[in-house]
């Protein structure tokens, strides 16, 4: 057990150090501060505010969390769970007919966490469209709505 235990600290050690797919605290840091202000998470309950003013020992756990579905090329249930909510298209809609609203989906704090570590890190070799709204930066849903209207 003590070689098993002496094995695992090694390893957890050598994150980061000599390993390009590690997932460093920095970075997770850095991609905290990006993060919106109070959005909530229907699912869990978490808002991205408990996530951006816990402690730094929080970023080392999520560093080794994101590092370790890297390397084993998977991602946990939670990460990828989201709510999807009925909002109306518009302010003075009627809010009880069907066909005027649309769905907005709200991911996890963690999942949405992980997704901007993995773009901030990723996002130049990603072989995206001109014509492509979502995941770019300075890009968003509005754009492809402007786009969409001008175009009927």
């Amino acid at each position: 057990m003590l070689s098993l235990t002496q094995e695992t600290n090694n390893e957890i050690s050598s994150v980061g150090s000599d390993n390009q797919d590690a997932i460093t605290c920095s970075e997770i840091l850095d991609t905290l501060k990006t993060l919106k202000h109070n959005k909530r998470h229907g699912y869990s309950g978490i808002i991205s505010d408990h996530v951006i003013n816990a402690c730094d020992k929080l970023a080392v756990h999520l560093s080794l969390l994101f590092s370790s579905l890297i390397m084993h090329g998977t991602a946990t249930d939670d990460l990828s769970c989201s709510s999807m909510l009925p909002i109306s298209k518009g302010g003075n809609s009627n809010i009880t007919s069907f066909g005027i609203s649309r769905a907005i989906t709200l991911s996890s704090s963690f999942g949405k966490l992980s997704d901007c570590v993995v773009l901030n890190r990723y996002g130049d070799h990603i072989g995206t469209s001109h014509l492509q709204f979502g995941f770019k930066k300075n890009h968003s849903a509005t754009m492809c709505s402007l786009v969409l209207k001008e175009t009927n």
